[in-house]
């Protein structure tokens, strides 16, 4: 006759086997999941090199592979889209899905001409700011600041935000990056619709550009006029 006691153990050795059968298999997916990572580095790679050569033929720019970290070993990073258009140049680079914060956007840095700096950097931008889709001017400055703002910034400024996942501004340099419903690799990764985010990004940004004779409000001059330069 089986006692009580051997009734509630054998459920709970039966749910200690099942327990155990689970984490093995948990660390078998994740051991699994690291060498598919670590194999597919290298396809992962050179599909995205392709997508950015690609980018680079339809912007007329130049695609480059970043130098080897050790002589014959090629860098496992994605290579980069440089060019100048007009006053500005840029350069186009891609995050791996895993990167922290941004992991598949692709990022564009926009440079001026040397003595030129973004509206953005005037109004005390820092960043680069993660921006959730319905995001307004006014809760990213302030309403007062965003009143002190000339209103020929405004719109493309409000255009560059909605139209980006995250945006920074320093050193005379916007750093932009792909709303996941633009570009997201390597889920959405088509080479027109990142070409053609491109383009959009240093049109506002040309428009943003704040020249040395242009006066404007500071937020800190008490509503003032004065330049920027």
């Amino acid at each position: 006759m089986r006692h009580a006691a051997d009734e509630i153990h054998t459920p709970l050795f039966m749910l200690g086997i099942i327990a155990a059968v689970g984490v093995l298999g948990l660390i078998g997916y994740m051991i699994w999941i690291g060498l598919q990572t670590a194999g597919s580095k290298a396809g992962d790679r050179d599909a995205g090199d392709a997508t950015l050569r690609h980018v680079a033929a339809l912007l007329g720019g130049e695609f480059r592979r970043p130098p080897p970290v050790r002589k014959h070993r090629a860098s496992k990073e994605f290579g980069a889209v440089s060019g100048v258009r007009g006053e500005l140049a840029y350069l186009v680079s891609l995050h791996r899905w895993s990167d922290a914060d941004v992991g598949g956007s692709a990022q564009i840095v926009v440079q001026p001409r040397s003595g030129q700096q973004f509206i953005l950097e005037v109004f005390g931008w820092k960043g680069p700011r993660r921006l959730p889709p319905d995001m307004t001017l006014e809760q990213i400055f302030g309403a007062d600041v965003v009143a002190a703002i000339p209103y020929a910034y405004r719109e493309p400024l409000r255009e560059l935000v909605l139209d980006s996942r995250a945006v920074g501004a320093s050193a005379q340099q916007l750093h932009v990056f792909s709303p996941p419903a633009v570009f997201e690799w390597p889920v959405r990764s088509e080479p027109a619709e990142l070409a053609a985010w491109v383009e959009r990004v240093l049109d506002r940004s040309r428009q943003l550009i704040v020249h040395e004779e242009e006066p404007t409000l500071d937020p800190l001059s008490n509503g003032h006029q004065v330049p920027l330069a």
